[in-house]
């Protein structure tokens, strides 16, 4: 691969208009290719099964527990620098929301090849 090359799927993901991707976000309830057998809402897709490809796989971990770099370390009070870290707990950003930065969420996925744990302090 050549400097600065993106993969196809990664160059798609990255031209689509972020306003557009949350204005036209629409969550789907029901996956594509399942089927619900019995009860008041049973339904089956009419649509094949449509797994994520990686690159849409990664894209996904990326924003549930991604790193994001660093967040420079902006103190709460400038008395206290001299003394303590203060806020926040660790230099590096992530890509998810977290008091003072001590991010110790663990994330699990599944998909249609298994279990996965992502270890997201390591």
């Amino acid at each position: 691969m050549k400097p600065n090359s993106t993969l196809p799927a990664l160059q798609s993901a990255l031209d689509f208009p972020l306003v557009q991707a949350l204005l036209g976000r629409r969550s789907r309830r029901f996956g594509l290719g399942m089927a619900l057998v019995d009860g008041p809402l049973a339904y089956t897709s009419q649509h094949d099964p449509l797994p994520l490809n990686e690159t849409e796989q990664m894209l996904v971990l990326l924003a549930a527990a991604g790193n994001s770099g660093w967040n420079y370390l902006i103190p709460r009070q400038n008395a206290a620098l001299s003394a303590i870290a203060n806020y926040p707990a660790a230099a590096g950003g992530r890509t998810f929301p977290s008091a003072a930065g001590w991010h110790t969420t663990e994330l699990f996925y599944t998909d249609d090849d298994g279990a996965y744990f992502f270890p997201t302090r390591d």
